[in-house]
């Protein structure tokens, strides 16, 4: 009984990581999201200062991601090897975790910033098309 609930905690956990990397909607490297990204940015006309703007946020939200992705992945290996474990400990793992998310938020939060940032300075006109 104390393994399937274990499993089940491993599945979820594993679960949830998977669903919160920021791996885009295509998978691994941005996939779908990336392709919208990219006919998004066609369909804005951008000037060649917002063009720069852009591929900046882009570039910067790469390399987050790939650290997130690594943050992510060290999560898995460590919910892997505690629950190989005959008494996991389980609120170490949650500790893990709960690190790991606030890690993950860090890298994100400027990204975030450099967007909204850059969604005001768009035309009104180009707002129309976010």
């Amino acid at each position: 009984m104390l393994r399937s609930v274990l499993t089940l905690l491993a599945s979820l956990t594993i679960g949830f990581t998977a669903i919160a990397a920021p791996h885009g909607m295509g998978g691994h490297g941005g996939g779908m999201g990336f392709m919208l990204a990219e006919k998004l940015k066609t369909e804005l006309a951008l000037n060649p200062a917002q063009t720069a703007e852009w591929d900046k946020i882009a570039a910067s939200a790469k390399a987050a991601r790939a650290q997130a992705r690594t943050l992510h992945e060290e999560l898995i290996t460590a919910t892997k090897a505690e629950l190989a474990n005959p008494q996991p400990d389980l609120a170490k793992l949650a500790a893990k975790k709960d690190a790991i998310h606030t890690q993950v938020m860090a890298l994100m939060k400027p990204i975030q910033t450099q967007k909204l940032a850059f969604y005001q300075s768009l035309s009104a006109e180009q707002k129309t098309k976010v």
